[in-house]
């Protein structure tokens, strides 16, 4: 199980916090807090994603998740298609 706790700052709304990603990769089960780009990467999953600043609904997302057990996580990208993107973008330029 991960907790992956951003802020509503500018930061927190443009970053895209790499332990949610690690965590993914992994099928670890996770509850993150509701900025553009976690819902974005969770695919608007409400069973993962809690308000910001509301500890109870993070606690009660916690325990119903804490069963362990692995998670699927729809089209996550490939190393190699990640590299492909990027490659692309740097070649557009």
């Amino acid at each position: 199980m991960a907790c992956v706790i951003t802020a509503d700052t500018p930061f927190g709304r443009y970053s895209y916090p790499a332990k949610l990603c690690e965590a993914m990769a992994c099928q670890v089960p996770v509850v993150a807090t509701d900025t553009a780009p976690v819902r974005w990467m969770l695919h608007d999953d409400e069973r993962r994603i809690v308000p910001i600043g509301d500890a109870g609904a993070i606690a009660v997302h916690l325990l119903e998740n804490l069963r362990g057990e692995r998670t699927c996580y729809a089209n996550l990208p490939t190393w190699d298609a990640s590299a492909r993107r990027f490659d692309a973008a740097l070649t557009d330029s």
